[in-house]
């Protein structure tokens, strides 16, 4: 198994119900069938009876509830079991007059596609924009990432400049590198492809990059920022799920929001921005006690720890909005941290892949253009 996006220390590296309020599907929208049909539309994969993989540094995290979880904070067993024996009743009279509906595809495609025009549109109108990417070695994974930015900047009429480093270059001459395209006014944004060769000190380089030309949004300085409520650059993966939730009706406020991961790109700043939209935010990661019981309650999950499967049917609150963040690619094709089966009980899904995806590349052509703004001047960066 070949994990392409690991987001999580693993590898150190709505709700009521929220289709209640009828509110019709937006343009970026699609009813998601049957797990079938699902896994046949995303790449053919027919394998839906499979058990979810585990990371070994998952085995502390117990996907089933401890046992009596169930009944804490219950009333006494008389009025317990005559609370259960009613719970049971109506919900059998809802199944006979309730179909199911399957979940809402949240189509990062379609949403990313209006982003990207967009961006365009304001490339046209500043004249000039400028993203150079940095690329040091032969990851095979970051060749792809990089190409695709590249090809989406330059149709939104983006300056891309592709600079690339071999394999064994040192850290002083990234170092270099970076220092000359912070001083290059031709230049608005830098991205520093991550990872980088292991020669090279990761947090060093990144640190590097000037705070306003930074459009990952992992410098400390805009990290801090999005940390105290006033976000400047904010990553890009998280910025386009907060989109999708937006997009889709999705208010965060009042609600409860469960993040599995705390990784500085995806897991930290997603669980920041739904703080700072008003959700009750709880992170897991892999010492987590009970995965599945924390999920279970959430009305927002998501998942962003690249591991296979690994929120399933069961764990997951029928109505809630879940995407999927995570991408492994396995024998059998590419798989999400979200099992399929989960559109049986979702209100609204991300797709793996289509979902998350392509927002994240949108976001980012955003970010170079805040940084257009910034270094112009037509939007205030705190002086440094």
């Amino acid at each position: 198994m070949d994990a392409l996006l690991v987001l999580d220390e693993l590898a150190e590296p709505e709700v009521g119900i929220l289709r209640a309020g009828g509110r019709p599907p937006s343009p970026g929208s699609a009813r998601l069938g049957a797990p079938a049909q699902y896994e046949l539309d995303l790449g053919g994969e027919q394998d839906d009876e499979r058990q979810p993989e585990r990371h070994p540094l998952l085995q502390g995290v117990d996907e089933q509830p401890r046992e009596h979880e169930h009944q804490r904070g219950q009333p006494h067993d008389e009025l317990h079991a005559a609370a259960a024996d009613h719970s049971a009743t109506v919900r059998g009279r809802a199944r006979s007059r309730v179909a199911r509906v399957p979940a809402t595809v949240m189509d990062g495609k379609a949403l990313a596609a209006e982003i990207r025009a967009g961006v365009a549109r304001e490339v046209a109108e500043l004249g000039h924009v400028g993203l150079a990417t940095v690329l040091v070695g032969d990851d095979p994974a970051s060749h792809v990432y990089i190409s695709l930015k590249q090809k989406a900047a330059t149709e939104a009429g983006i300056d891309a400049r592709d600079v690339r480093l071999p394999e064994d270059a040192s850290e002083e001459e990234v170092l270099a590198l970076v220092a000359e395209l912070n001083r290059d006014d031709e230049v608005d944004g830098i991205l520093v492809q991550l990872p980088l060769p292991g020669q090279i000190d990761e947090a060093r380089v990144t640190g590097a990059v000037s705070p306003p030309k930074d459009v990952d949004g992992i410098h400390p300085v805009n990290a801090g920022y999005l940390y105290l409520g006033t976000p400047l650059h904010v990553p890009a993966t998280p910025a386009g799920c907060m989109e999708l939730l937006a997009a889709h009706g999705v208010d965060p406020a009042g609600k409860e929001a469960v993040v599995i991961g705390r990784s500085e790109i995806v897991g930290r700043p997603v669980a920041m921005l739904l703080l700072q939209a008003n959700a009750t935010v709880t992170m897991c990661h892999s010492k987590t006690a009970d995965l599945a019981a924390e999920v279970r309650r959430a009305d927002i999950v998501v998942a962003a720890v690249g591991v296979p499967g690994i929120v399933t049917r069961e764990m997951v609150k029928p109505g809630a909005a879940v995407l999927d963040v995570g991408l492994t690619r396995t024998e059998e094709g590419i798989r999400g941290d979200v099992d399929p089966a989960v559109a049986e009980v979702a209100g609204y899904l991300t797709p793996m892949p289509g979902g998350t995806g392509p927002m994240t590349i949108a976001l980012l052509l955003r970010s170079a253009v805040r940084a257009a703004r910034y270094r112009r001047g037509i939007l205030a960066y705190p002086i440094l």
